[in-house]
């Protein structure tokens, strides 16, 4: 499979829950300059980290981003990361 063709496909995860190392994930956004699917951690609004400004001072709270490569190092197939997170894969329920 073309690695376009992957990131098209991976394109329809967008949005979905993973487990990834015991903690929730969501998919937010396949970035494909750079080969990579970006997660942001579920978090509330209180238990978000805090997020420093340029300066390092804490100004708010913001949720925790996480890049992981789609492709291995060769090139020739998916990362571990890439594939450990499929693994954790939640299934989406209906809602009353």
């Amino acid at each position: 499979m073309s690695t376009s063709t992957l990131h098209q496909k991976l394109r329809c995860l967008v949005g979905q829950r993973f487990i990834y190392l015991s903690e929730t994930w969501q998919l937010i956004e396949i970035l494909i300059a750079d080969d990579a699917v970006v997660l942001q951690r579920e978090h509330t609004n209180m238990t978000a980290p805090l997020q420093a400004d340029q300066f390092g001072r804490a100004q708010r709270r913001a949720p925790e981003t996480l890049s992981l490569a789609i492709s291995d190092n060769e090139g020739t197939g998916y990362s571990s990361e890439l594939l450990l997170l499929l693994q954790g894969k939640q299934g989406t329920t209906a809602k009353p």
